[in-house]
This record gives C-alpha cells, structure tokens and sequence, in this order.
C-alpha cells in the first residue's frame, strides 16, 4: 500500500540521523507531526562484538551489516546497519585545525592562486558548529589517568622538546567504558555514543519513524544536477 510522506532520508549515518532530528527539532516547534519523517536503513540494528564480526561482512554483491568494497589493493568496509557509519568508527571528534581552512590552490592551470575554501568557511566561523555537534555526540576528553602508559610517555616527551600534546576528545561515555578496546566494531557494554543512542534516539522520540530492512533500487541514468533516481 502507497504511503505519503513529506520527508524519506535514505540511511541513517551522521548526515540522515542528523537531518531526521533537525527536520523533527522545527516540525515539533511548529506544532506539525514528526511522523511525517520517514528513515529507511538497508539493514537492521548492528549489535557489535569482535567475536562474530568477520561473520557480518559481505561481499559488494551481498546485504551485509557491514559492507566490504573497494579496487583491488584497498579494501573499504561500511556499515549498512541502523545508524550507519558510527557503528563503525572509534568515535574519535577531532575538530579540522585552522590550517586546513586556508589552503590555496597552487596550480597555475585552475587560474590565479586563490583559497581553496569559501572565505565564508574557516575554522573560526565552523566553531560554534563543531560545539553543537560535540554537545549532541555527547564528546568528552578523557582524563590522563584513562590514558595509557605509552600514551603518557609519549606526551610528556612532547612536552619536554617544546611542543604540546593533549588528549583526544572522543565520543564514548567514561562512566560505562571498561577499557575493553572495542570501540571499532561496536561495545557490548554500551560505552560508545553511536547514532542509536543520541541523534537517531531523538528524532524517534520526537515521532520520526525508523524503517530497517529496506532497500530501494537505484533506476535511470545520473540527472543533470548529479543525483541518481531511486
């Protein structure tokens, strides 16, 4: 049976669980239903654990929860699962230093030396961004007595020729991490703030629906905006 929707977000990784929540942030402030918002994931929910994942990768041709592809010499593997990407991520935050914003391009065949991004993009203008997503990733910096020896030494080196080194910030919760080093493939005990337990959770409280185990065939040539039909 045919169902109207206003809004079908195809995947649910950072981009789709984001805008699903986003989308519900402004239909619940404008009094409208949530429901309205539709997130269809290839695959269902991904429960990680090191001993069976080599068992949930496929092949490109097959509908794993995670997806093994790429050219010969490279492999790539993706999560197909609810909440996509971040089930398969060390949940590592790091913000782009202020230098990655102000590359130029060098290249004497793509006309005068210019910046490469937007003089509207920086660092400094991304910031407040950058907190916002920390906030709803719920992002913290580990304490140094978490840091491993190695990794300690290694700062205090740092410090000691002059440079500075601080602790990663990562998306993991302190107070449920157990060290278990999991946090690639997924944490059994809960520590790793994936989608499922912020973005993704909160556009479902706010009425999004959530549709696993749904695939849609791409059709038809590349438009001429550069998106495929579905």
């Amino acid at each position: 049976m045919a169902e109207r929707v206003d809004v079908c977000i195809v995947g649910s990784g950072f981009g789709g669980s984001i805008s699903a929540f986003r989308l519900a942030e402004l239909y619940h402030a404008a009094g409208v239903d949530s429901k309205r918002i539709l997130v269809l994931v290839r695959q269902s929910m991904y429960i990680g654990h090191l001993a069976n994942v080599y068992n949930l990768i496929q092949s490109s041709g097959g509908p794993g929860t995670l997806l093994a592809s790429g050219p010969q010499g490279c492999q790539v593997v993706t999560a197909n699962a609810v909440g996509g990407g971040s089930n398969l991520y060390l949940a590592a935050s790091l913000r782009s230093p202020y230098e990655t914003f102000e590359r130029r391009d060098h290249n004497p065949d793509d006309g005068p030396d210019r910046r490469m991004w937007p003089d509207q993009i920086s660092r400094k203008s991304l910031n407040p961004y950058y907190a916002r997503a920390e906030r709803g990733l719920r992002v913290n910096r580990p304490s140094w007595n978490r840091v491993s020896k190695s990794g300690g030494l290694w700062a205090a080196t740092l410090h000691a020729a002059g440079h500075t080194c601080d602790r990663v910030p990562v998306a993991i919760d302190p107070g449920r991490c157990v060290e278990a080093k999991w946090c690639h493939t997924g944490c059994i005990f809960g520590a790793k703030n994936t989608l499922n337990t912020n973005y993704l959770a909160s556009a479902e409280l706010l009425g999004v629906r959530v549709r696993p185990n749904r695939q849609l065939p791409l059709r038809g040539d590349r438009r001429p905006h550069g998106q495929r039909g579905l």
